[in-house]
């Protein structure tokens, strides 16, 4: 039914954003704020948005920058994301979204989704096949306000690899100044 699910990543915007604040013309300032999966969200549109960002002004509480990080999270998968999952699980997904989740998943691949008892899980078993990321990885990248950065390869290429002590100086500025410019952005917001 051309019917797509949101995801953490889903930054759209309209396509006549001048990259002009909201002050113009005596409009009101528009601030953005979010809590945890909104902090998310947001931190993501602003970050992806850069210059064309339409807010004036952004908070995040209690988000992350870096989903990928979620992936080592062993103690929230046991103590806090059961619950979490069970509530998304019968809210959302059987509650709201069965038929779609049916109509796109395997039965195995359903059931798999109604056994999952984290968010990873849930997102592992769910979003990443509903709406075809290639791994889980990839879709806390894509949610990410980090992204895939520069900074990012830059600094797992460094230590990851046995280059010369000139490359890994050279890739750590890149990574500075990458990181300079996400500041740069998030402070004009």
């Amino acid at each position: 039914d051309g019917y797509e699910g949101w995801t953490g990543d889903d930054d759209d915007d309209d396509d006549d954003n001048d990259g002009e604040g909201n002050t113009e013309g005596g409009r009101q300032i528009l601030a953005g704020v979010g809590y945890s999966m909104g902090a998310i969200v947001l931190s993501n549109y602003v970050a992806r948005s850069g210059r064309g960002c339409r807010l004036d002004a952004a908070m995040a509480v209690s988000g992350g920058l870096d989903m990928r990080e979620q992936l080592n999270f062993y103690r929230s998968m046991r103590l806090w994301q059961p619950m979490l999952a069970k509530e998304l699980r019968d809210t959302l997904i059987v509650g709201k979204t069965e038929a779609r989740y049916r109509s796109r998943l395997t039965e195995a691949q359903y059931l798999d989704l109604m056994r999952a008892s984290s968010i990873s899980s849930i997102d592992d078993q769910a979003v990443v096949t509903y709406n075809s990321y290639d791994d889980l990885t990839h879709y806390y990248t894509e949610m990410s306000a980090m992204g895939d950065t520069d900074a990012f390869r830059s600094l797992t290429s460094s230590s990851s690899s046995s280059s010369s002590s000139s490359s890994v100086s050279s890739s750590s500025s890149s990574s500075s100044s990458a990181a300079s410019s996400r500041a740069s952005v998030t402070s004009n917001v």
